[in-house]
């Protein structure tokens, strides 16, 4: 055996092999007492910090950490780098999906990675109060009174989010870089005569915090945690597995950081993790195919998640009341935004609600996007936003009580919008247009036009959208109201604006509403369904009929029995599967032709009589 083992090192040692290195399990308590990071990182002897791990791991390895508040900035680069004076090691990627290298939050534990630190040594002093009627600024000096504002000295950090006992608190002012500052439209005050309870105040010159607490009582009385780091999680590495662990309070806007958790490099692995109440966007994603998997990106100051590359999968997660910092949602803010160029990117059964702005939004130059069986509702923007990208295939979704369009298609072409309900949406249900709009972004060629053409708008449920209660209350532009818009527009006639149909969709709106269709902007009105089908060709299988819900009180859009989107679709292959996964039943009706129901649902099958 010694010869064996022996003749086996000297091949190794002969071709340059690296022998294999069994993968090891490191272990992390911060709640221990005999927690240290000069221990070995075992069982018996765990490590106190997370960031104690990242020198040891290699292919293969696990750090699995115990329940704690971990008070760290993990910075995971790819090659050496110097991040605020301080060198961050380059990290060893893994090797496959059978070697990743793991970060497991314990089952059953709750691991926090926080951005913030718990801050004491808050002083009561003098501060300048606005007098009645009087201008920023002016107020007389008044003395110390109890139950008012409290100020931290020598505070050097550019905090954008205070917590009292983890309940933020309103910021006033506030100052970042110019980019953002032109578009922060929730700036609110000057300075310190503007705070009112429930508030803090930075001033950047002065290197004070000071707050105003809800009761006006004494932050020391109170846990008081202020968001000082701007990285919890920043991964450039490949094949890599971050598990069950919750993050939040990053501080990254001060200095256009764009994410507090990013994932960069190839095949790595995000899931069952929690990433919330950060100033900017919470999440991030660039490199090559990677999975983020039942993850809940929530309660961020712009977005929920911002994107990039190509490839990747996002799979059950959730981005909802995104933009508590009032970003321009025209800029970049909501519940997912993600721009430019990615490609190959599936979206599956994602949640975005009480966004303020677009609920999923991807723009510029994305390419072979699927989102389906998503829920978008209750954004202040649209339910799903697909901008000068090209082959998205949108099936399967339900967008309700949006404030602005179901699905909005602004000069994008080669798309499916397959088998949707859009319910009471403030705005259109679907609008596809392709109006008179410059690309691409750069260089001279600035002057052509961008097309919106080949896009099917096919087998969806459209009910009661332009919505009274959600539609802006201005006129429309044709001196009416928004209200009397159609529930489906599609591209104004251009010779690069061909090949758009809709058909086999069934329409609704409530008695004594109007049900017109449009070309482009109210550039060619079509008074009713049976005009529109006559002079475009277009919906001439749809129907306007009420769809019947299960239960449209709970919001509840699968068909009840008698629904007259049973068996309405003549089906295209893209939507094969309804939004519960099941197969369509490709059951044949008496012409002998194959029907699906029209939404993303079908019908329960009926009970085998015996």
């Amino acid at each position: 055996m010694k010869k064996v083992a022996s003749l086996a090192s000297g091949l190794v040692l002969l071709l340059g092999v690296a022998a294999p290195v069994q993968a090891a399990t490191y272990y992390v308590a911060q709640q221990e007492a005999k927690a240290s990071d000069d221990n070995p990182g075992t069982e018996a002897s765990p490590w106190k910090t997370i960031t104690r791990c990242l020198k040891e791991l290699k292919a293969g390895d696990t750090v699995a950490v115990r329940k704690g508040v971990y008070r760290e900035e993990l910075i995971l680069p790819r090659k050496d780098w110097n991040w605020k004076g301080t060198v961050r090691p380059a990290f060893r990627s893994g090797a496959d999906y059978a070697h990743m290298i793991t970060f497991l939050a314990q089952p059953g534990d709750e691991v926090v990675i926080q951005g913030s630190d718990v801050v004491t040594g808050w002083k009561q002093g003098q501060v300048s109060v606005r007098a009645s009627g009087g201008m920023p600024g002016e107020g007389r000096l008044l003395p110390p009174t109890p139950g008012k504002f409290y100020y931290r000295e020598d505070w050097s950090v550019n905090t954008q989010q205070v917590f009292c006992d983890g309940v933020l608190l309103k910021q006033i002012a506030g100052t970042m870089p110019k980019m953002l500052m032109d578009v922060w439209k929730g700036r609110k005050g000057e300075g310190l005569n503007d705070m009112e309870p429930g508030s803090f105040f930075y001033d950047l010159k002065e290197k004070k915090l000071y707050v105003w607490l809800p009761d006006g009582s004494d932050p020391a009385k109170h846990v008081m945690e202020v968001s000082v780091r701007e990285f919890l999680f920043s991964l450039d590495a490949d094949f890599v597995r971050v598990s069950g662990f919750r993050m939040r309070h990053a501080t990254i806007s001060s200095t256009v950081n764009w994410a507090s958790v990013g994932i960069n490099g190839a095949n790595n692995l995000l899931e069952n993790c929690e990433i919330t109440w950060t100033d900017f966007v919470g999440l991030s994603i660039g490199g090559r195919n990677n999975t983020i998997l039942n993850c809940r990106m929530n309660h961020h100051g712009n977005s929920g998640i911002g994107s990039g590359g190509s490839g990747h999968r996002f799979i059950r997660c959730e981005t909802s009341y995104c933009n508590y910092r009032h970003f321009d949602p025209g800029w970049h803010a909501g519940g997912v935004k993600i721009i430019p160029y990615s490609t190959d990117i599936l979206m599956t059964g994602h949640l975005a609600s009480y966004n303020e702005g677009d609920g999923i939004w991807f723009d510029w130059g994305n390419f072979n996007v699927t989102i389906e069986n998503c829920t978008s509702h209750h954004n202040r923007g649209a339910g799903i936003f697909y901008e000068v990208s090209e082959r998205g295939t949108i099936r399967n979704n339900v967008c309700y009580e949006n404030e602005s369009r179901g699905v909005y298609l602004s000069n994008s072409s080669d798309c499916q919008v397959l088998q949707n309900v859009f319910y009471h949406n403030g705005m259109s249900g679907v609008a596809c247009v392709g109006v008179d709009r410059a690309g691409p972004p750069f260089g001279a060629e600035r002057t052509h036009r961008l097309p919106a053409a080949n896009n099917v708008i096919w087998g969806n449920v459209f009910v009661d959208n332009c919505h009274p209660d959600l539609c802006p209350k201005k006129a429309d532009g044709r001196s009416e109201g928004w209200d009397t818009r159609p529930e489906l527009i599609l591209p104004e006639d251009w010779e690069g604006n061909t090949g758009n149909v809709a058909d086999y969709n069934l329409f609704y709106r409530s008695p004594g509403r109007v049900q017109s269709f449009w070309k482009g902007w109210h550039v060619t009105n079509f008074k009713d369904l049976a005009e529109w089908q006559a002079k475009t060709g277009n919906d001439r299988h749809s129907i306007i009929a009420k769809p019947l819900f299960a239960d449209e009180a709970k919001r509840d859009f699968r068909p009840a029995k008698g629904s007259p989107a049973i068996g309405l679709v003549f089906p295209r292959m893209g939507a094969i599967r309804d939004m519960d996964g099941n197969f369509r039943p490709l059951k044949e009706d008496p012409k002998l032709e194959v029907r699906f129901t029209a939404g993303p649902f079908e019908p329960e099958p009926e009970p085998e009589r015996k």
